[in-house]
């Protein structure tokens, strides 16, 4: 406690101002835009534009996007794109001036603060969850999951399946801590934090949220050469895997096969989208705006990242994204020598995205972007290497 004292005493404008960020992450969807605006407007004030703007080819590939977005938008009026294009300038002006100022200790700091906030926010599902069991005529304890998206919990967030992203992240940085940590008794607290975010992945019903989990966790265990933790995670995963398959409803919907069919429908219209505008898309959310063009099924978009990159985006737009994301990757491919743990994590989260991002689209909502950027863009100082 006295170390915890001790290192908040020392903490910059800069390292609070991120702290604030965390929270406002795990606050309502309006909230949080509003705490990013303070945000990016206390920097500027404070430290001058220069500390929002990140200078590197990548990020001048990232600026041609988000000018060239803003552009799209205008010129297909779709003002929803818009907004969403002006929220990820937000996110990426907060990133560039995270970039220059974090430092290991903070993230730490914002993923111990994360945990705890994630926690009350499983309180918060868990009345919920109370809430939609009795609207369907079932008992809390029956432990229903039900199909309808409005009787689903949320947390904080907009629907189910981003706040299933969210719990993704936080069960990753849980278990990333756990192996930081030789002690134990603290060593428990973050088995139970991960077991609470597992839980309301389970309540969310967001099957999909299940999958980089399996695939994620034994990657770590390998890469630290954790071997008899990893048999043990096999030994429960192949009981767990049994007991799936003699009860099938211990997994939430998993027989409700509805969802894939329509995602399937989903999938052959965005494609006929990317034909119908290749180059540059119409702007976020563009499927939202052709679906009833070539009789699609409803949706806000495309539910798979990179179908619905390329519609959006186009392949101009998507060839300048990917030039940001390359920076991205081997900045975080260079914290493989100085810190493999570190580097697990950031590996770690970009796998979920990437895996549960084949059935929906979990990079854009902003509060799962603005966590992901916060843990992944953490630039290692040389005093900091291990």
């Amino acid at each position: 406690m006295e170390t915890i004292r001790k290192d908040l005493k020392e903490f910059q404008w800069t390292d609070w101002l991120v702290m604030v960020m965390t929270t406002g992450v795990f606050l309502p969807h309006t909230v949080c835009m509003a705490v990013l605006l303070g945000c990016c407007i206390a920097v500027a004030v404070k430290g001058g534009i220069k500390m929002l703007v990140e200078k590197s080819w990548e990020y001048y590939c990232l600026y041609a996007f988000l000018l060239l977005e803003i552009i799209v938008c205008t010129f297909y009026k779709n003002w929803d794109g818009l907004l969403i294009i002006i929220g990820f300038v937000g996110v990426f002006l907060y990133t560039g001036f995270y970039r220059k100022t974090a430092h290991k200790k903070l993230l730490i700091y914002l993923i111990e603060w994360a945990l705890i906030l994630s926690l009350l926010t499983a309180v918060l599902g868990l009345i919920q969850f109370n809430h939609v069991s009795q609207l369907g005529g079932y008992s809390f304890w029956d432990f229903e999951i039900q199909n309808s998206p409005k009787r689903r919990i949320t947390g904080t967030f907009q629907n189910a399946n981003i706040y299933a992203m969210i719990l993704e992240l936080v069960l990753i940085c849980s278990f990333f801590r756990f192996l930081c940590i030789k002690n134990w008794k603290r060593r428990f607290y973050y088995m139970f934090v991960a077991g609470v975010q597992f839980f309301m992945i389970l309540l969310t019903g967001c099957r999909a949220a299940l999958v980089p989990i399996v695939f994620i966790i034994p990657l770590m265990l390998a890469m630290h050469k954790k071997k008899r933790m990893l048999m043990v995670y096999c030994g429960l995963f192949t009981i767990a895997a049994i007991a799936v398959f003699m009860k099938p409803d211990l997994i939430p919907r998993i027989d409700d096969i509805s969802t894939i069919q329509s995602r399937v429908k989903i999938w052959k219209c965005a494609v006929e989208g990317i034909k119908e505008y290749p180059l540059f898309g119409n702007g976020p959310w563009t499927y939202h705006r052709i679906y009833p063009q070539f009789h699609g099924h409803k949706a806000v978009h495309s539910h798979n990242i990179y179908l619905d990159c390329v519609l959006s985006f186009g392949i101009i737009g998507c060839t300048l994204l990917a030039g940001y994301v390359i920076g991205l990757l081997k900045d975080v491919w260079s914290t493989y020598k100085k810190d493999r743990l570190l580097f697990s994590l950031m590996g770690a989260c970009f796998l979920v995205i990437g895996i549960h991002g084949l059935v929906d689209g979990t990079i854009h909502p902003i509060k799962v972007m603005l966590l992901f950027m916060m843990i992944v863009n953490l630039r290692l100082k040389p005093q900091e290497t291990v």
